[in-house]
């Protein structure tokens, strides 16, 4: 699954904390590879941050964003050595704080559809709006596909 309308939306947001704070950044494929791609698959934007992972860093990566070029940005990732000991917590923090930046960015949003342009109902919302309550399907108290 792509990137739905809206994404590019929350995208916008991202990028903008970044360049205020002065640090590189670049944008990654939006594929639903990751945990987002069932928001996606149900036609709900998404936006989202990753810190290169297994991608092989060149030099012209290198001179942005430093460490050894012609290696991983992360060599532990999904490796044995990719615990605890591994987190890079100045990163974390810069992670965190992009992400409560868009949070509430979009929290404090007016007409929050409009600007993300969210259909009024997905295919999942059409679903229950048509079905009987008893065959909706439920997983405890939550609607899910």
């Amino acid at each position: 699954a792509g990137a739905v309308a809206g994404s590019a939306a929350v995208q916008r947001l991202f990028e903008g904390y970044f360049s205020a704070l002065g640090v590189p950044s670049e944008p990654s494929p939006f594929n639903g590879r990751s945990d987002y791609g069932p928001f996606l698959e149900h036609g709900i934007p998404a936006g989202g941050l990753d810190t290169g992972a297994e991608k092989v860093k060149d030099m012209e990566l290198r001179g942005r964003f430093g460490g050894l070029a012609n290696t991983a940005f992360d060599p532990c990732y999904h490796q044995e050595c990719d615990d605890v000991a591994n987190i890079a917590f100045e990163e974390l923090q810069l992670m965190a704080g992009a992400v409560a930046h868009v949070l509430q960015n979009l929290s404090s949003t007016p007409d929050l559809r409009h600007v993300l342009r969210f259909p009024l109902t997905t295919p999942l919302h059409r679903r229950a709006a048509t079905a009987p309550l008893k065959n909706l399907p439920y997983q405890g108290s939550h609607l899910v596909a």
